[in-house]
Order: structure tokens, then sequence, then C-alpha cells
């Protein structure tokens, strides 16, 4: 849950890292943004894939220190979505300590690029309830134990009703500009 209105948890700063070792293939940071001296990197130009497998690996700096959640969470690759043209996945999360306060480095992936201009959207998924809640409720308060906690996911629930009126399904979106 994402408590209050940081608009800075709503839209995070971003920078694709066009320079970092991690990266799988070839591209460069779009010439209007190279001109406009922008701070963060949103679109790359001349993509090629890896010479030996034609895969593709972007790495993508995000700023996630407004978020207000586990940061088992934050790391869980399989937690992102990523959509577009060419069949993206964070394939990994890591912790980073980048410039402009980035903390994380989120890792795109695909086998197949696809060609000409495109996006690539990626979002964190807004779940609830997190697993810790299911696991620890019950309904049931017959036989009371140690493990668990009678209504506690109507409890937050409410709590997550009351911080997200509109039933946002993602914390956040990021969007690649690709050329």
């Amino acid at each position: 849950m994402v408590f209050g209105r940081d608009e800075k948890a709503i839209t995070p700063f971003y920078s694709i890292l066009v320079t970092d070792p991690a990266r799988k293939g070839r591209f460069k940071r779009s010439d209007e943004e190279v001109r406009s001296h922008a701070k963060a990197v949103h679109a790359i130009t001349d993509i090629q894939p890896e010479v030996t497998d034609k895969s593709l690996t972007i790495p993508v700096a995000v700023d996630l220190s407004a978020l207000r959640v586990p940061g088992s969470l934050l790391t869980d690759a399989s937690q992102y979505a990523v959509e577009g043209k060419d069949n993206f996945k964070v394939s990994a999360v890591q912790t980073y300590s980048g410039a402009n306060g980035t903390t994380h480095k989120l890792l795109l992936t695909t086998d197949k690029p696809a060609r000409g201009e495109r996006t690539a959207t990626i979002r964190l998924r807004r779940q609830f309830p997190p697993r810790w809640i299911a696991n620890t409720n019950t309904t049931n308060d017959t036989t009371p134990d140690a493990n668990s906690t009678f209504g506690l996911q109507n409890l937050l629930q409410g709590v997550e009703r009351a911080y997200n009126p509109t039933n946002q399904t993602e914390y956040f979106t990021l969007i690649i500009n690709l050329q």
C-alpha cells in the first residue's frame, strides 16, 4: 500500500542507462534529448540487438524511494509488467545508487527486438491483498492461534480503499520510446 499521495511515488524519476555494463546490444540517446540537455533519457535510437544471440537488454534507473512498499516487492521482477511490440520483460531488478537519486535498476530484456518507432510501457503491479495479509488473515474466530489475525484482511482493505479510491492497478507507469 502507498500511504499518502506523493507525486514522486506516482511518477518516479527514471532514465535509460545508455552506457551501463549490463546493457546488451547497441543504442544511443535520442538526438532530441541530446539537444535539449534533458536530465533523463526516455528515448533511444539506432537500436541494434546483440550480435551473438540477437537479444536486447536495456538498463533503466528508477528512483523508487517515495514508494512505501517492502523492498522485496520492488526487487521482485515478476511484479513488473511490460507492454509493447518488443515483448520485453523485466528480467532483473537490482538495488542501485545512481545519479538523480535513483535507487533501483530494472533490466528490460527481449529475445526478438522489433523495428521502427515504438514504445515500451513498464508498470509495477498493485495487488491487494499482499501475500503477508492473505497468509495471516482468518475469517474463523472459533479456534484462535498465534499465526493468524481475525478480520485482518477486511480491516486493511478499508485502509487500502481510503488511499486507493480509484482502484489503481499499478503503482507507477514508465514509458520508454524506441526508434
